[in-house]
């Protein structure tokens, strides 16, 4: 292996070029790791035996509009995967012969989910807490974070519940995508130790992690209920006031058996936050009506 060889084959970012008719010639180890592909199996075949057919097509305009510049073109393109939206900056350019004819074209894609998930975190923050600065009603804050945090991909389905701490009970507050019948089912179940993710979260008020519903004792009593709706994996934080009050739960729940990715984890931490700071403002708000009719 040469130095050339060695630098592509080593290098972090996803590294390839095509012939004119947008067939492999180089396919470079993160290239093959970010598609889960084996390179020696890509090389000769087209976009098309690498991605969906939508991402394949997309990917293929890219190239033919980079063959076709004077020089490199940068485009952002994305891979749906298990954990979600991958978001690669691609940037390509024509291959020419010593005549410059163009022959294929050549590409470097870098991996900037991290940033562009960033970014698509605070944008759910930040819509919500102007939300709650105006005094939205708490259902329609609650609805419109849960809603971002789905938006950002995975297949994942968002679940905010509220506690009553009067009744012991959790209430749902949110659950935009998850089966209406199964959301009126858990409504105003009890907290307690094997109260399923939410209730066993709630009642230890730590992070309840289930990968599997089927198999989990804390799910034994809901998880025909879960698993009749097509409900395999639950990942529960509670929603704590600085006291370390319950006002509620925030879960994610997945179709496939499954163990939240560092990512996942840190969706939860920042919608957990500002569940807290929503419902929170709303009892205050609550409390401060019931004062004001006591005083008239």
């Amino acid at each position: 292996m040469n130095l050339l060889d060695a630098v592509v084959s080593g290098s972090k970012d996803a590294i390839f070029a095509k012939d004119a008719a947008g067939r492999y010639l180089l396919f470079n180890r993160e290239a093959a790791r970010v598609t889960g592909t084996v390179a020696e199996t890509v090389i000769g075949q087209d976009d098309r035996a690498v991605f969906p057919p939508d991402q394949a097509e997309q990917i293929m305009a890219n190239d033919r509009q980079a063959m076709s510049a004077d020089t490199v073109v940068t485009f952002e393109e994305h891979l749906s995967t298990a954990d979600g939206e991958l978001v690669f900056m691609s940037t390509k350019g024509p291959l020419r012969n010593v005549e410059g004819q163009v022959i294929g074209m050549f590409g470097i894609s870098r991996d900037i989910t991290p940033l562009h998930r960033a970014e698509k975190t605070r944008e759910a923050q930040n819509q919500t807490l102007e939300m709650v600065a105006r005094g939205a009603p708490l259902a329609n804050t609650l609805d419109t974070l849960a809603r971002a945090i789905e938006a950002q991909g995975g297949d994942i389905r968002a679940s905010i519940l509220r506690f009553d701490a009067a009744q012991g009970r959790l209430f749902n507050g949110a659950s935009p995508n998850l089966p209406r019948d199964y959301v009126a089912a858990i409504d105003g179940a009890a907290i307690g130790e094997r109260a399923g993710s939410c209730g066993t979260a709630a009642w230890r008020r730590s992070r309840v992690i289930v990968e599997d519903i089927a198999t989990d004792p804390l799910w034994a009593d809901y998880k025909d209920l879960a698993l009749q709706h097509g409900l395999r994996a639950c990942w529960s934080t509670p929603i704590l006031a600085p006291d370390h009050t319950v006002l509620g739960t925030f879960a994610l729940y997945y179709d496939t058996p499954a163990a939240p990715s560092p990512w996942h984890l840190e969706l939860i931490e920042q919608a957990t936050h500002v569940a807290a700071i929503a419902i929170a403002r709303s009892r205050e708000e609550s409390l401060i009506r019931k004062l004001s009719l006591a005083v008239e």
